[in-house]
Formats: structure tokens, sequence, C-alpha cells
């Protein structure tokens, strides 16, 4: 929504900070959470030297959040504003 916010505003400079800031978290937050998931490898283990995957693996998902921090489709917005609803929150 802040992103949304700055684009209308037409504050490019803020939308752009914020997406810097949101990049270093996102980036600094992943540094510790990659090694968790996925560890050190076994030794009877060989690794792929697949990059695209692990790309994809990080990349997809902020991409998805990006797009949805700008636009979101009506079917999501009612379904968001429904279980708000049925959590006590405005509908």
């Amino acid at each position: 929504m802040v992103l949304k916010a700055a684009v209308v505003a037409g504050s490019y400079w803020t939308a752009a900070l914020f997406l810097g800031g949101l990049g270093v978290v996102f980036i600094g937050i992943l540094r510790h959470a990659i090694p968790l998931a996925w560890g050190p490898l076994p030794a009877d283990v060989t690794p792929q030297k697949s990059h695209w995957a692990q790309g994809a693996l990080v990349f997809g998902p902020l991409a998805v959040l990006l797009v949805l921090g700008v636009w979101m489709p009506a079917l999501l917005r009612n379904v968001l504003t429904a279980a708000a609803g049925l959590l006590g929150g405005p509908s």
C-alpha cells in the first residue's frame, strides 16, 4: 500500500527508496533463512548446477509480492475482505 500510494502521488523517488529498503530487508532475511532451509548437503549427495531454479525460488515470490503490492485482483480482495469480516475486522 505504501508503494501504491507513492506511485499514485507521483513520488517516484520515495517509491524507489522504499523498494530499495525493502530489497535490503528481504535479502538480509534470506541470508539467514536459506542456510536454515537448505543447509549443508550430506556427503553422499552430488550438488546440481541449476542456478536458474534457485533464482526462481528467490525472485519468483518477490515478483509476486511486488505485483500484489501494486495491483490486487478483485477476487483476492473479496476473499481477504470476507476473511477479515469473519475475524471481526471491517467488512
